[in-house]
């Protein structure tokens, strides 16, 4: 594969560094910043907790939430002590694992617990695990027929074309933000004489929490699209010659459909 990209992936906002304090708050898991640089370690968010009640019935119901949404790694460890560790591990964390996290902490919420703030790890087993399933067997790559690189947020395009089919082009575009529910494109706009170049921004802001899942972006389906729409307006891949003498002009389509 020359330019491999995984077939589905998650696009949005992602936090490892901060906490959304602005738009989530948690009121029994703590945010535990990643770690940069060589050792590079990531972000999580955990507690520690001993239910006094009924242990079993919380682990049940936690069972049944990660039934309809799966794309988060839990696990939940239990010492000799009694104490349970519930921890939430990613790279990156989306808006749909904080609402996930928030599903966690109302279940919690119904049962008589008690905050600890020690965990004896050289005796403890895991009682319970949610591995995402993009994880189980490894990613599931494809090799695009349209070269674009993608970011948490989405997508870059580059390519140029005969300034005649420039019209229908953007009209295509437009159509792409509505197919994808993507919140808007950005691109750059160049023109020489007999043709016109692009660098467009595809951007999303939001995962949402969805039975979908996370990892739901088919990025299959978009070089699909993308292959049919460069094939009949003879669009070019990449940069037309000498486009970097030519002052680039911003331009933003916003997608008024768009689904937050």
């Amino acid at each position: 594969m020359k330019n491999p990209i995984p077939y589905k992936i998650a696009i949005g906002k992602t936090w490892s560094y901060d906490f959304p304090k602005e738009t989530y708050s948690l009121n029994y898991f703590n945010f535990i910043s990643a770690i940069g640089g060589v050792g590079s370690t990531p972000p999580e968010i955990k507690c520690t907790v001993k239910i006094k009640d009924s242990e079993q019935k919380f682990l049940e119901e936690v069972n049944e939430l990660f039934k309809m949404y799966k794309d988060t790694n839990l696990t939940i460890l239990k010492d000799n002590n009694g104490v349970l560790k519930i921890e939430i591990y990613e790279w990156v964390f989306y808006d749909y694992d904080f609402q996930l996290i928030s599903k966690i902490e109302n279940i919690l919420g119904k049962y008589v617990f008690e905050l600890i703030n020690g965990f004896d790890s050289s005796q403890s087993e895991v009682i319970f695990k949610n591995v995402c399933e993009i994880y189980k067997d490894g990613y599931n790559y494809i090799d695009p027929k349209i070269f674009f690189s993608y970011t948490p947020f989405g997508f870059e395009l580059v390519c140029f074309m005969d300034k005649i089919n420039e019209e229908e082009f953007l009209k295509k575009i437009n159509q792409l933000l509505i197919d994808f529910n993507f919140d808007e494109a950005e691109y750059y706009r160049c023109q020489n004489s007999q043709e016109v170049s692009f660098r467009i921004y595809f951007r999303k802001y939001h995962t949402y929490l969805s039975k979908k899942g996370k990892y739901q972006f088919d990025t299959l389906d978009l070089d699909n699209k993308l292959f049919t729409i460069f094939n009949n307006l003879n669009i070019q891949n990449g940069r037309m010659k000498n486009d970097l003498n030519v002052i680039e002009v911003k331009h933003t389509i916003q997608n008024s459909n768009s689904i937050n």
